[in-house]
C-alpha cells in the first residue's frame, strides 16, 4: 500500500511543477517509500548525448559526489548491458564492474556490507531505465543503500521497475508540458510579429521584423534573409546575430547553389535541413562557406554545423529569397512542429514582402518620372525638406530650343533625347546626389554638402558634355543652368529658377549663380517649363494601392468613382465628361500617398496637428495628377474639400467658383465616408447619411448635386462597385 501511495504522489507532483522541482520531489518519494537512502535521477540530454544527474535524494556526501555531474551516454552502455538485467532492472553485484575506469560519476557508501542471507555490498549498483511512450530513453533511475541492508527481493525489484515506468511517464508529461508551452509562446510571438508585417512597412522593415521574430520565437541566435539580385546572386538584406561586415553578410551565393540546396526533394515541412557533409556534396564548387555554428551539440539529435534554410517563392513559384537560421539556443535539431512554425511564418513574411514591394513601386510612381526614371518634383521637395546637410547646391537645367527637336524629328526622338540627357546627368553626379526631372525639358541636380563654386564647376562640365553628347543632332543641343547654394534647402529651388531665367535671357548655353544682390536687376521675365505626359493607368494603380494601404477605406476610391459617375449621368453631363468625373472619383484621395501611415491608420479621431497634415492631401493629389497630364482632374481634386459658404480648404473658394465636378466629389465622398464607417465611429444608415447631406445643403454642399445624388441612390439598389 505504501508503494501504491507513492505512485499516486508521483503523479500529483508531476502536474503543475517545474521539471527540477518535480524530479527532486520524485527522488525523495521513491527513497522514502521504496526504502533506499540514496536515489539519483539521471536525465537524458539530447543536445549533448549525455545523462546529467539532475536530482539526488540522500546524504550530503552522496549529493556532493554525484549531483550535477554528467556521464556520456556511451559510458552507460557497459552498465546497461543485458547480462545485468534482472526483472527489468540492471542489477550489478560487487566485482561485476570495475568502478573508476570510465566516465561514470560514482558514490560508494562509507558503511560496510549489510547482514542477512543476501546482504547489500557498498559496490553493488541498481539501475532502472526510464523511457517515453515510444520507447526512447528519458533517463536512468539509480538507487543505493537499501535501508534493510539486504538486496531487493523480486517483488521489490518489480515495484522499483514499475515506479521507474511511472517516473518516466511523469518526466514525459513534464517535458511535453514544457515543449507545448514553448510552442505556444513561439506561436504567439510569430502571430504578433505577423500582424505587424502588413502595416504599410517597407521591404527592409519587413525583413528586419522577420529576423527578429524568428530569433525571439524559435530560439535561433543567427537569422538572416537573403534576396535574389538581378545579377543572379543571393545576398543578405537583413540579419540578427551576425556582425556587420563579416563574411555571411558580404558573401554572394550563386543562384544555382541555392536552388541545388533547396530542391523540393530536400524539403521537409517546407524547410531544408542539411548536415555539413550533405552541403559539401550538393553545393556547386565555389559556393561560399562563410560561417560555422558555435551552438553545436553531441549525439544524433544535436545541431552540428547544419544548414537550415526556408525557401521564399513568389506567386509564380519562382525562388526569390531564403531565410537562413543557425545556432539554436537549445543546440538541438528543430522538431517537426518548429519547422512547421518556421514555414508558416515564412509564408506570412513572403506575403508581406510582396505587399511592401507593391507599395514601394506605387510610391515610386509618385516620386519617379515615368519617361526618364529620374526622381520627380515631389521627390525633390521631399529630399530638400528632409535633408540634414549643412550646405547644399541646387542646379536647375533647361534644354535650349528643345521644341525644335520635337517639331523637326518627332516626339519619339524628343523622348529619346530626354532619356539620354537623364543618363548624362546620372554619370556626372555622386551616389549621394539626386538627379531630377522637373517636367518637360527641365531637370535639376541636388548636391548635398556642396557650395556654389562646386555647383558652378559641375554646371560647366554639364554644358560641355551636353554639347559633345548631342553634337549629331541637326542643330546640336545645349543646356542653360541656374545655380543656388546655401543652408536653407526650401529656398533653393526658387532661387535656382530665378538664376535659370537669367541664363536663358542672356543667351542660353550658360550657367548663372544666384546672387540676391543682383538677381532682381537682371530678371525681366520668367520662363515656365512645360508639363509631362498622361500616366493615367499608373495613377489609377496608385489609388488602388492607397486603398489597400488603408484598411479603413478599402474600396473607397472605386465606390466614390461609381457614385460620381451615377451623379454625373443624373446631371445630364456629356458622356466624356461623366467618364472624367468617374476617374476623378477614383483618384480623389491619391494625395494620401504622401500622408503618414500613423495618421491614415489611426483608430481614433485626429487631433489638430494631424488634421493639418491630412488637409494637405488635395494639394498633393493635384500635383501628382497635374504631373501626369490630368490637368482637369487635378483641378477638381484640388477643390473637392471646398464649401459653398467659402469655409472649405485649401483655397476657401465659395459657390460657383468651385468647379461643378468638385462639388459632385464633395457630396459622394462624404456620403461614402458616412455609410462605410471608420474605426472610431460606426457607419450611418443610408437614411441617416441622406439626412445629413440635406442638413448641410446650401452651406457645405450644392443643392442641385445633393438632389441628383439622392435621387440616383434612392431609385436603385447599391451598384456593384459598392462594398457589401
Amino acid at each position: 500500500m505504501r508503494q501504491l501511495q507513492a505512485l499516486l504522489r508521483i503523479g500529483q507532483v508531476a502536474r503543475g511543477a517545474s521539471r527540477e522541482d518535480a524530479l527532486a520531489a520524485i527522488a525523495a518519494i521513491l527513497g522514502e517509500s521504496l526504502g533506499f537512502a540514496t536515489v539519483a535521477v539521471n536525465l537524458y540530454r539530447p543536445a549533448w548525448d549525455d545523462l546529467p544527474v539532475v536530482a539526488v535524494h540522500g546524504s550530503a556526501a552522496a549529493r556532493a559526489a554525484i549531483e550535477h555531474t554528467a556521464t556520456p551516454r556511451s559510458s552507460w552502455e557497459g552498465l546497461l548491458d543485458d547480462r545485468h538485467l534482472n526483472r527489468g532492472a540492471y542489477d550489478l553485484r560487487h566485482g561485476e564492474h570495475e568502478w573508476g575506469l570510465d566516465d561514470v560519476a560514482t558514490y560508494v557508501p562509507p558503511a560496510g556490507a549489510g547482514t542477512g542471507p543476501d546482504p547489500w555490498h557498498p559496490d553493488d549498483a541498481l539501475f532502472v531505465t526510464m523511457t517515453d511512450s515510444r520507447g526512447a530513453l528519458l533517463g536512468v533511475l539509480s538507487v543505493d543503500e537499501p535501508v534493510s541492508g539486504c538486496r531487493p527481493t523480486d517483488t521489490e525489484l518489480d515495484i522499483l521497475v514499475a515506479a521507474a515506468a511511472y517516473v518516466g511517464a511523469a518526466v514525459e508529461q513534464v517535458q511535453a508540458s514544457e515543449a507545448n508551452g514553448r510552442l505556444r509562446a513561439a506561436t504567439r510571438t510569430l502571430l504578433e510579429v505577423s500582424s505587424t508585417l502588413n502595416s504599410g512597412r517597407s521591404t527592409q522593415e519587413v525583413l528586419s521584423e522577420v529576423c527578429q521574430g524568428i530569433r525571439r520565437a524559435l530560439g535561433f541566435e543567427i537569422v538572416a534573409t537573403y534576396l535574389l539580385d538581378r545579377d543572379g546572386f543571393f545576398r543578405a538584406r537583413s540579419s540578427v546575430g551576425h556582425t556587420t561586415g563579416t563574411g555571411p553578410l558580404e558573401a554572394a551565393y550563386p543562384r544555382a547553389a541555392i536552388e541545388a540546396l533547396t530542391a523540393p526533394e530536400l524539403q521537409k515541412e517546407g524547410c531544408v535541413l542539411l548536415d555539413g557533409p550533405t552541403v559539401e556534396r550538393l553545393a556547386p564548387e565555389g559556393t561560399p562557406r562563410t560561417y560555422r555554428s558555435t551552438m553545436n551539440g553531441e549525439g544524433p539529435r544535436a545541431w552540428r554545423n547544419h544548414w537550415l534554410m526556408v525557401p521564399l517563392t513568389n506567386e509564380a513559384g519562382t525562388l526569390t529569397g531564403i531565410i537562413g537560421a543557425d545556432d539554436p539556443s537549445d543546440r538541438l535539431l528543430p522538431t517537426r512542429a518548429r519547422l512547421q512554425a518556421l514555414r508558416l511564418f515564412a509564408d506570412q513574411a513572403m506575403s508581406a514582402l510582396e505587399a511592401a514591394g507593391r507599395l514601394e513601386r506605387m510610391r515610386e510612381l509618385a516620386e519617379r518620372d515615368p519617361l526618364t526614371a529620374l526622381a520627380n518634383r515631389r521627390a525633390l521637395e521631399a529630399f530638400l525638406a528632409g535633408s540634414d546637410a549643412d550646405e547644399m547646391a541646387l542646379l536647375v537645367c533647361d534644354l535650349d530650343h528643345f521644341k525644335r527637336i520635337n517639331d523637326q524629328l518627332g516626339h519619339d526622338a524628343g523622348d529619346e533625347t530626354l532619356v539620354a540627357f537623364a543618363r548624362l546627368l546620372e554619370r556626372l553626379v555622386r551616389t549621394s546626389d539626386l538627379a531630377v526631372r522637373l517636367g518637360g525639358e527641365e531637370f535639376a541636380l541636388v548636391l548635398p554638402g556642396a557650395d556654389a563654386a562646386t555647383g558652378l564647376a559641375l554646371a560647366q562640365e554639364l554644358l560641355r558634355a551636353t554639347r559633345e553628347s548631342f553634337s549629331r543632332l541637326p542643330h546640336g543641343l545645349t543646356v542653360s543652368v541656374g545655380i543656388a547654394a546655401g543652408t536653407q534647402p526650401t529656398n533653393l529651388l526658387r532661387e535656382a529658377d530665378r538664376a535659370l531665367s537669367v541664363a536663358k535671357r542672356s543667351g542660353r548655353d550658360r550657367a548663372v549663380v544666384h546672387h540676391a544682390e543682383t538677381i532682381d536687376a537682371l530678371l525681366a521675365e520668367l520662363t515656365v517649363p512645360g508639363g509631362s505626359g498622361d500616366q493615367l493607368g499608373a495613377v489609377l494603380l496608385l489609388a488602388e494601392t492607397l486603398d489597400l494601404r488603408d484598411d479603413a477605406t478599402a474600396r473607397h476610391s472605386r465606390t466614390v468613382g461609381g457614385y460620381a459617375e451615377l451623379t454625373g449621368r443624373r446631371l445630364e453631363l456629356d458622356p466624356q465628361r461623366v467618364e472624367r468625373l468617374r476617374i476623378a472619383g477614383v483618384l480623389h484621395d491619391v494625395g494620401k500617398v504622401g500622408i503618414s501611415d500613423a495618421i491614415l491608420r489611426k483608430p481614433s479621431q485626429l487631433d489638430a496637428a494631424e488634421w493639418s497634415e491630412m488637409r494637405r492631401h488635395p494639394e498633393l493629389g493635384a500635383r501628382i495628377l497635374a504631373n501626369a497630364g490630368l490637368a482637369d482632374v487635378a483641378a477638381w481634386v484640388l477643390a473637392h474639400h471646398e464649401r459653398l459658404d467659402g469655409g472649405g480648404y485649401p483655397s476657401g473658394l465659395p459657390g460657383s467658383e468651385i468647379p461643378l465636378e468638385a462639388r459632385v466629389l464633395a457630396v459622394v465622398a462624404a456620403y461614402e465616408a458616412m455609410t462605410a464607417g471608420r474605426p472610431y465611429r460606426s457607419a450611418l444608415t443610408a437614411e441617416q447619411a441622406a439626412a445629413e447631406l440635406a442638413r448641410c445643403t446650401g452651406t457645405q454642399f450644392d443643392p442641385d448635386v445633393v438632389a441628383a445624388f439622392l435621387a440616383t441612390v434612392g431609385e436603385q439598389a447599391p451598384p456593384a462597385f459598392v462594398a457589401a
